[in-house]
């Protein structure tokens, strides 16, 4: 893709966050998942997410689930031999976790209600006009 091959903005976020002194704290460390969302690079994005020290796989963590989420999310890619409404199906239960998750962590857990307080991963616009095609 493009825009993660020549936009280095979430790598230098990235970079400056885990050598900051508050590394999983800090607005950069979030701010260069969410630009890695936003380039569809949801590789980087969970490798960053796996860094982070409340991360343990298969733990009910908030910082997990906001993992899960990202690597369960369907791509079309996986469906070409498939029915498209196979995908659709898949894609609406994704977005029914994201949901979920919006309604569990963001009332409590600062830097997930950071990515969706502004709108930067899982609004409505985001799901139909970006996600959809990844």
């Amino acid at each position: 893709m493009w825009c993660s091959r020549y936009n280095k903005i979430p790598l230098a976020l990235q970079e400056e966050a885990l050598n900051s002194p508050n590394q999983f704290t800090c607005d950069q460390y979030y701010e260069s998942i969410c630009g890695y969302l936003l380039q569809g690079n949801l590789q980087a994005a969970s490798e960053l997410l796996r860094v982070h020290p409340e991360y343990a796989y298969g733990s009910g963590t908030p910082i997990t689930k906001l993992h899960q989420v990202i690597v369960q999310k369907p791509t079309y890619s996986e469906y070409t031999h498939a029915p498209f409404v196979e995908f659709e199906n898949a894609f609406r239960i994704w977005q029914s976790n994201v949901d979920d998750l919006r309604t569990g962590y963001t009332k409590n857990y600062f830097d997930i209600k950071f990515m969706f307080d502004n709108k930067i991963i899982f609004d409505n616009f985001f799901f139909d006009n970006c996600f959809f095609y990844f």
